[in-house]
């Protein structure tokens, strides 16, 4: 097989570095030998059009500010589409690259890769999200022209894909079985953590009870991620069951951000929540991690979120932190017996559970070391990263 020269990245939902995925993956391909460049929307604290880090070299574009419309978010992608081809043309007449690596959303990265097909370029669709099922759920379900353009859109992405990136074998299934794809042209690359990157904290974990326990909860905040309930927890916890020792710290942006912050005011329980934002710093981020004592994931059940790896709760794992999470068949994949999990939905479930895990301070070290141990035995990145290159030398030039 021929080696690939050089690997073009395109990614519209984040910039770079700070996209965890993209930037371990395109990591992953620089150190097996192949060219490296990114297209990507500039972003708060990386607003440099061109720049090389680590030696791949990155192209990044104007975004378009989305107010969580669904015109805006149209007008987002169409933004980013133009930029997209416009930097593809110019980075193709300087140095041509044989493969086009598409990080959805937005699912219409195909119609640039299907321009290079003619001059020999191959396409690798990595499938990051669920484009339909996670419009349904940020919009609650909703029916019409805008669903099927997603659905349509998507099927041209795998049906135009030399091969496929799925984040885990639900995904994998789901296409499977949705578009008909041959399972040897699917290649599962988790969203696990590098062990280099992340210190082994959870032997920090103290036996004796504390006085403040640190809840955290790190990522996004939109419809779809839940954050509401911990807000709720967080009232059942101090206004009917009299746990007033906490101390809450929500890590991350998003569209529901106000509604959060507003809701936390309107349950009296604003006093115990600090919110930092996004944080482009990964040692601070990393910190905020090692000092939590127990860790939440609130992601609500729905049709995106039973099928998703969470890269937060692989992240608190590989910090070694007790976690309490909802049920989801994917967390639990992820999490086996390492967390304490409860029915989707179930509030005082995860009230209750974090109480547990409050009075019982061996256990949230127990619980800590077993997903340490989980994450060093194989769900990291050193392990996930093997078959990105496996995929990569699957293709034939």
């Amino acid at each position: 097989m021929q080696k690939i020269a050089h690997i073009l990245f395109i990614v519209e939902n984040n910039t770079v570095p700070p996209d965890i995925r993209v930037w371990r993956e395109a990591k992953a391909a620089r150190d097996a030998g192949f060219q490296v460049t990114i297209i990507a929307p500039a972003a708060d604290k990386f607003r440099t059009r061109h720049e090389i880090i680590e030696g791949i070299e990155i192209y990044r574009h104007p975004g378009y500010e989305n107010h969580n419309l669904k015109h805006s978010q149209i007008l987002e992608y169409v933004n980013a589409f133009f930029w997209e081809f416009y930097l593809s043309l110019r980075i193709f007449a300087g140095k041509p690259f044989q493969l086009i690596h598409a990080a959805n959303p937005p699912d219409n990265i195909f119609l640039i890769a299907l321009i290079y097909k003619v001059f020999g370029s191959k396409f690798i669709f990595d499938h990051h999200d669920l484009a339909p099922e996670l419009y349904r759920a940020k919009y609650k379900n909703p029916k019409g022209i805008l669903v099927a353009a997603l659905n349509l859109l998507e099927k041209f992405s795998c049906k135009v894909a030399d091969v496929i990136i799925a984040t885990n074998h639900s995904f994998k299934n789901h296409i499977i079985h949705k578009y008909k794809i041959a399972a040897d042209q699917i290649y599962v690359v988790r969203n696990d953590p590098e062990l280099n990157t992340i210190q082994n904290s959870f032997i920090q974990n103290s036996f004796s009870n504390k006085h403040i326990y640190n809840l955290l909860y790190v990522g996004a905040i939109n419809t779809q991620d839940g954050v509401d309930s911990f807000i709720k927890v967080v009232d059942i916890l101090v206004n009917r069951m009299g746990k007033h020792n906490l101390s809450c710290r929500i890590v991350g942006d998003g569209d529901c951000l106000e509604k959060v912050k507003n809701l936390a005011t309107d349950l009296k329980v604003e006093k115990y929540f600090e919110f930092t934002g996004y944080i482009y710093d990964r040692d601070l981020l990393k910190s905020y991690i090692n000092e939590a004592d127990i860790c939440l994931e609130t992601a609500p059940e729905n049709e995106c979120n039973r099928r998703s790896t969470f890269i937060k709760v692989m992240e608190y794992m590989a910090m070694g932190k007790p976690i309490v999470a909802f049920d989801l068949p994917e967390t639990r994949v992820s999490v086996g017996e390492t967390a304490i999990l409860v029915p989707a939905g179930d509030l005082m479930g995860l009230a209750t559970s974090v109480v547990r895990l409050m009075d019982n301070p061996r256990l949230r070290t127990e619980l800590g070391a077993l997903a340490r141990k989980r994450i060093e035995s194989g769900l990291n990145w050193e392990t996930a990263k093997k078959e990105l290159v496996r995929a990569y030398h699957s293709i034939s030039f």
